[in-house]
């Protein structure tokens, strides 16, 4: 197995490392279990799109409370746990990788530790993936989950999970075909939410229009349609909306509007690009030249329904 140390690394240097392989903690996104991070997310990540790392509290406090987790772990089950400076690499794949926790002393297998608010009885299912994709790198044949829960419960979980061999045969599929499919041909995975299609199409191509027609395209205008009958009560049908919102987005694609004949149905364009206050580098250099430090961002895409009547179903 190939490895590279990471002794010696900045935070910000493991983090660019990150871009280049799939690391466990991305693997139930992929397989798109992950509720807190989608398929799109990790792509835009290796593609160079996505928004930094946000290194909020409960990232740091994860961090900062490994050592006494380790510690605990060793109290409670008598073992022994070296720290593991390293990115293991999948002997298939280089682009299949994991940073570990720490490796247990003799039985040589990886422990994983987390900081919880609360224990709902089983592994959930984005940690799990996790804890299977560092047995397929490491070719372990188990490993210890171990959970500091400092919500209500206030314990120590500690769980030994076996190697699940058809489940990762899965995963290996479905991380290398992501990888091969998406990532290197620079194609984003169909997108699983709102915010998905979002992050997919923030530009539009100025003049772009679809052109649909009755025949061709009638599950256009029942979008079109229902979007309209949705937003008499926005509220009450927030997420319907969305959902539609979404459907017609991704139909449109980079496209600034959906046109019949004449007529403009959608208008899903990008407004101007505005000038914002660069602060950091306002501070820097000289607060006096505000105009030097003024930098343009992209403007963002403004969904519009533009018809103002019901459309005409087939048949109709």
């Amino acid at each position: 197995m190939k490895r590279i140390s990471t002794k010696s690394m900045t935070r910000k240097e493991w983090l660019e490392k990150r871009k280049y392989s799939i690391g466990a903690s991305e693997a139930g996104s992929v397989l798109g279990l992950n509720p807190y991070q989608t398929a799109v997310d990790v792509y835009l990540s290796k593609v160079g799109e996505g928004l930094p790392v946000d290194d909020n509290l409960a990232m740091w406090l994860g961090r900062k409370m490994e050592p006494v987790i380790r510690e605990r772990f060793e109290l409670e089950t008598g073992l022994k746990v070296r720290n593991d400076h390293k990115i293991r690499i999948d002997q298939e794949h280089d682009f299949l990788t994991t940073n570990l926790d720490g490796m247990v002393v003799g039985e040589k297998v990886p422990v994983e530790y987390k900081t919880l608010g609360q224990w709902g009885g089983t592994i959930p299912n984005h940690y799990f993936a996790q804890i299977q994709h560092q047995m397929m790198v490491t070719n372990a044949p188990y490993m210890y989950f171990v959970a500091l829960l400092l919500g209500f419960q206030k314990q120590i979980v500690i769980e030994k999970y076996e190697r699940n061999d058809e489940f990762i045969l899965k995963l290996r599929q479905t991380e290398v075909e992501f990888w091969v499919k998406n990532v290197e041909k620079k194609t984003p995975p169909a997108p699983k939410t709102y915010d998905d299609t979002l992050n997919i199409y923030d530009k539009s191509i100025e003049g772009s229009v679809v052109n649909i027609t009755i025949e061709e395209d009638k599950y256009v205008f029942d979008w079109v349609n229902q979007l309209m009958d949705l937003r008499r009560n926005k509220q009450e049908n927030d997420g319907l909306i969305k959902g539609t919102k979404m459907a017609l987005m991704a139909f449109m694609g980079n496209n600034e509007s959906i046109q019949f004949g004449d007529n403009e149905l959608i208008s899903w364009a990008q407004s101007k690009p505005r000038k914002k206050f660069n602060t950091a580098a306002f501070k820097k250099e000289n607060p006096e030249l505000y105009e030097k430090y003024s930098i343009e961002s992209p403007g963002s895409r403004r969904f519009l329904v533009k018809s103002k009547t019901k459309l005409l179903n087939k048949g109709d």
